[in-house]
């Protein structure tokens, strides 16, 4: 009996190994301003409000969005056309206004989120 119950529980382990599993995995949102890499974040502290200072420029390539970008004012998510501002408080924010949506992001020096971990 013992070994009727290893052999299904190692028959259902080795065909739950071997699924071909094709959902598509999650990628980080990236913008790419002068050779440095900004990521999508939300801020730490909710009572801090983040406000648009001068603008950077506009989204000029979309890249695939498993793809990082390596061009100025590039992404893997934003579209064509997305407005990038520098933000009033911190020097390392930057905020994103989607053409598409009346909605803005808040981006991040990709080293501030290795710091944090």
């Amino acid at each position: 009996m013992k070994v009727l119950v290893y052999t299904i529980l190692l028959s259902i382990m080795f065909l739950v190994g071997c699924s071909d599993d094709t959902t598509p995995g999650s990628y980080q949102s990236i913008i790419m301003v002068n050779g440095t890499e900004y990521v999508l974040t939300q801020p730490e502290n909710e009572n801090v409000q983040y406000d648009r200072d001068k603008k950077i420029g506009k989204i000029e390539r979309k890249v695939p969005i498993e793809q990082i970008p390596n061009s100025h004012l590039s992404s893997n998510e934003l579209p064509k056309g997305t407005k990038l501002y520098s933000t009033i408080q911190d020097s390392e924010y930057i905020i994103a206004q989607r053409p598409d949506m009346n909605e803005e992001l808040l981006y991040t020096l990709q080293k501030n989120l290795k710091s944090a971990e």
